[in-house]
């Protein structure tokens, strides 16, 4: 009887801990690229970066880490510029290390303080399990931030499960500058494998049996 009893407190017990270590890693981020940060009046150019454990890669491997450059964005903050000249740059977002799902709940966009400002910023999410979902988010083109330079708006998502998210500026005279910043990411809640329900599924047996025992 004691030996029933504890094999089925041991199934519940690790049911228990299956289930924790799934929902675990949830937590959200924000990647405000100050991990890979440039000091003032910088202007940083290369290839990729990673920063908060995601990849920012760039279709012709340039971008733009910038600080209070040329007086623009004072605000003592890193953010990421990309110049998407002729729709060949467009930017992509992953999980660095193992391509994990994530969810996408928000990001700032800006100008760039070059004429050549994208007037839209298309977003497109990739999910998971399959399909896309796209967003077209405007530049409003207002310096208005302090003293008369470029700011930043936020735009909301809330997309969820996602393998990719690519950023794709066009709509200037030139080059589709636009900056991110403060990009809102959370790593999405794993679906069991079916061995685990199970062992879920076991556990919570396991406890039934238990109780009719005790009545």
């Amino acid at each position: 009887m004691a030996t029933k009893m504890k094999r089925g407190q041991l199934i519940c017990l690790a049911a228990i801990v299956c289930t924790l270590i799934y929902s675990a890693n949830a937590g959200a981020v924000i990647i405000d690229f100050e991990d890979v940060a440039v000091a003032t009046g910088i202007n940083d150019t290369g290839g990729d970066v990673i920063s908060n454990g995601y990849l920012f890669d760039t279709g012709a491997n340039h971008r733009h880490l910038q600080n209070d450059f040329f007086s623009v964005f004072g605000n003592g903050s890193t953010y990421l510029l990309i110049d998407d000249f002729a729709g060949a740059n467009v930017l992509s977002l992953t999980e660095a290390v193992f391509g994990a799902p994530f969810d996408f709940s928000s990001a700032d966009f800006g100008e760039s303080g070059d004429l050549s400002i994208a007037s839209t910023v298309t977003v497109t999410g990739f999910y998971a399990l399959g399909g896309t979902v796209s967003q077209t988010v405007t530049i409003d083109g207002i310096f208005d931030g302090a003293g008369g330079v470029a700011d930043f708006q936020t735009e909301v998502f809330n997309w969820t499960g996602l393998s990719l998210v690519t950023f794709d500026g066009s709509g200037s005279n030139g080059d589709d500058y636009y900056s991110l910043d403060n990009l809102n990411i959370s790593a999405s809640a794993p679906v069991p494998e079916p061995a685990s329900i199970t062992l879920l599924g076991l556990g919570l047996a396991g406890m039934a049996v238990r109780r009719r025992k005790r009545v």
